[in-house]
């Protein structure tokens, strides 16, 4: 590591009126030793998601055209050789000389990553031509602990629901779809697809997590075809930026306790590592809504990753992880669990992960825009279910190899692209076992694929466009094509305007991505047909930044997206109360999805963000026609809240939720007193916590569901588990009622 402590002189002269297009941005770069000022020559700068560079001279001058559009407030990035840091300009830096100390840290990355400091909770990306946000830290932390799924509970963008009430799994939505449309990611590299998306966001550890980026609409075709409602892609710790040692313990009320440790290891210049441990228990049996049914199923679960970053020479890096997860959990009636002799409903789930991902990657000594990175990962995934009127088990090897050349056109900056290939493979099998009926599903499945994608940036940074064609072959499908365009339009200082439209495709795994199925004595009805699901996505966000001053800011955005499917895998469960029939689209499917967010710091210590929702989501099904899709709300709400005291010693967070009506499958067939209504009523959800931070620890206490809210009757005819109308796939609301949660952190760095 080098130290410098930079002196910044800084004048911003316009030049222009005010009605001009730009100013004139001009500074010294110094170093300051012993009370000398040292030119700092042939050092690189950048503002902060823009093209706009300058180099210092001989006596550290650099100078910028800077577009009036650009706020008071950015970072200007400092490179020099393989060391960066990055400044925060603010008008009393343009007026003052101000002597900052910064440390330049060592670049080990050869695909752009989002740096997030550890104080940063959530911002609009406003630079990036895709409608992205980006979670830091601190927003991470707001919920209830201890991986993924808590960790977006307060995100307007990404709904958390209820898998089923014997599991209770959670499971995510994006724009009125399933999460199994939305492309989850680690690192730029895919982390959860085929058996594995069933494992829901529960078990990716939050401790791992540094920063988490969502990107609505079609993503990148560098990415693969797969993301067809958006993307969410996980930072994950690294050695060079994270704590040398970290500990978080959690426990709550209902018996849940979890305990994350992390630790880093430099083992020289050009080698380090991590190791990421994560281990949690569910030891109490509870029946928060007498139906003598677990809440929550009892069990363990760990996780282990090894995280490398290496230097093999100087201009040429990378980063390696392996990681190992365990669960076995076991749920059904309580009484079973005191008296095995008993004829009562048990279930249990036991699955083993083994995942790795390899990125390796040259940067041009001299023109870092020009770059050739290889991506690998690979996975190993193997999950049993055993009811006593069905049993699953299922397996899935997977690999995936993405070669990325960058470079500019003709050396110019406004113009770059990014072209490459990749080989995804695929070897799934599934076997589900019924009372009379056994099924088994294998796909073997191999595609190959090139793409390129050029990207514009206008000098002033108004104008950005981004195209991007895939073309696969699969050895399932044949040929297919996947085009991708996104746009950016800032015509005004507070104003900017995204839009987006893309194709997307996948494969669909019938049983598992219906897997709450086996708990219910409705038969599947399954196609022996693949087919692949095809589908377009279009849409756009408007962002009025209203004031960006950190202390005092407010930004309002407004999205609209529409998908709309040729080819889906539907589930449709209402033909009948004793079924849950699985057939390909014959018809029309879409989502349109609304929403309008508004978030505002009256001051630096506090801030407060709101979010309305609105979905209409439908497809065709047999016999009834357009329906909504079952268990998707119709529109929800979100107000969350935080409240900063001086010297940050304490920090109070409240979120707000509704949830409004959904329609429910078809139970009319059922006995009257085992009938559910057509329409879920919609209820509310408030959760808080409190965190007390010292130097080195933090102490958190918090209640989820604070108003109680319990389900009346999640599992219908829970008082006859063997009999022809037990159904827990109803869930819709949660099942345990208020939950008080306390933890400690401690962290040295």
């Amino acid at each position: 590591m080098q130290k410098i402590k930079i002196l910044v002189f800084i004048l911003a002269i316009p030049f222009l009126s005010m009605a001009q297009e730009s100013y004139s941005f001009n500074g010294r770069l110094l170093n300051k030793v012993d009370n000398q000022s040292i030119p700092n020559a042939s050092l690189t700068l950048v503002f902060q998601d823009t093209v706009l560079k300058s180099s210092t001279d001989i006596i550290g001058k650099f100078s910028f055209i800077v577009p009036s559009s650009f706020d008071a407030y950015f970072h200007l990035y400092v490179k020099s050789f393989n060391l960066y840091d990055s400044i925060l300009i603010t008008p009393n830096t343009q007026k003052e000389e101000v002597t900052l100390l910064a440390e330049l840290k060592e670049i080990s990355k050869t695909l752009a990553i989002t740096e997030i400091n550890e104080k940063v909770g959530i911002f609009k990306h406003q630079y990036s031509v895709e409608n992205m946000e980006v979670l830091g830290r601190d927003e991470i932390t707001r919920g209830a602990c201890c991986n993924l799924g808590d960790a977006l509970e307060t995100n307007a963008t990404i709904d958390v629901a209820i898998s089923d009430a014997v599991l209770g799994k959670s499971q995510i939505q994006v724009l009125g779809l399933d999460g199994i449309y939305t492309q989850l990611l680690a690192d730029n590299v895919p982390l959860a697809r085929g058996l594995i998306s069933s494992l829901g966001v529960n078990e990716i550890p939050g401790s791992y997590i540094e920063s988490i980026q969502i990107a609505k609409g079609a993503g990148s075709v560098v990415n693969g075809y797969e993301s067809m409602t958006g993307q969410i892609n996980l930072t994950y710790y690294k050695p060079e930026n994270m704590p040398k040692h970290f500990l978080d313990f959690f426990v709550n009320t209902m018996g849940r306790t979890e305990l994350s440790y992390n630790t880093k290891i430099e083992i020289n210049d050009r080698f380090s590592t991590a190791l990421l441990l994560k281990g949690s228990q569910q030891y109490l049996p509870v029946d928060m809504n007498n139906d003598n049914f677990l809440d929550a199923p009892l069990g363990y679960s760990f996780n282990i990753g090894n995280l490398w970053e290496f230097q093999w020479a100087k201009n040429i890096f990378g980063e390696a992880l392996v990681s190992f997860d365990k669960n076995n959990i076991k749920g059904g009636e309580i009484e079973q669990l005191f008296d095995p002799n008993l004829a009562l409903f048990d279930l249990n789930q036991d699955f083993t992960k083994a995942y790795f991902y390899l990125k390796t990657g040259y940067v041009h000594p001299e023109k870092s825009y020009k770059s050739f990175g290889v991506q690998t990962s690979g996975s190993w995934f193997n999950q049993s279910i055993n009811t006593p009127f069905k049993n699953y088990d299922g397996t899935q090897t997977y690999g995936y190899l993405n070669t990325i050349y960058m470079n500019r056109i003709a050396n110019n900056q406004l113009h770059s692209f990014k072209t490459g290939a990749s080989v995804m493979y695929d070897n799934l099998n599934e076997n589900l076992n019924e009372v009379i009926i056994d099924t088994n599903i294998t796909r073997e499945e191999l595609v190959a694929g090139i793409y390129g994608e050029y990207s514009f940036h206008n000098f002033l940074n108004t104008f950005n466009f981004t195209s991007g064609l895939r073309l696969d072959n699969s050895s399932l499908f044949g040929w297919f094509l996947t085009p991708r365009i996104h746009t950016r339009y800032q015509p005004f200082k507070k104003l900017v305007l995204k839009a987006s439209v893309g194709k997307g495709y996948r494969t669909p795994n019938q049983i598992v991505e219906n897997s709450a199925v086996m708990f219910s004595n409705r038969t599947i009805e399954l196609t022996q047909d693949i087919q692949q699901e095809e589908s377009w996505n279009m849409g756009g966000t408007a962002i009025f930044t209203l004031n960006r001053n950190p202390k005092k800011s407010s930004v309002l955005s407004v999205d609209y997206y529409y998908t709309t499917f040729q080819n889906q895998l539907i589930a449709d469960v209402y033909q009948s109360a004793r079924l849950i029939s699985l057939y390909y689209l014959d018809g029309i499917s879409f989502s349109h999805a609304l929403q309008g967010e508004w978030s505002y710091s009256p001051v630096k210590s506090f801030n407060i963000r709101t979010a309305l929702k609105w979905y209409n989501s439908k497809a065709d099904y047999r016999n009834e026609g357009l329906e909504f899709r079952p268990l998707t709300p119709i529109y929800r709400g979100l107000i969350t809240a935080g409240y900063t005291t001086k010297y940050e010693k304490y920090n109070f967070d409240i979120t707000y939720k509704h949830i409004g009506v959904q329609q429910l499958p078809n139970t009319q067939d059922n006995p009257l007193r085992y009938q559910l209504p057509e329409m879920a009523e919609a209820f509310n959800l408030l959760n808080f916590q409190i965190k007390r931070n010292f130097k080195k620890a933090t102490i958190y206490f918090g209640v989820d569901n604070v108003f109680n809210l319990q389900m009346e009757r999640p599992i219908v005819a829970s008082d006859e588990p063997y009999g022809t109308y037990f159904d827990a796939t109803m869930a819709y609301a949660p099942s345990m009622g208020r939950r008080i949660f306390a933890g400690y952190r401690y962290t040295i760095k």
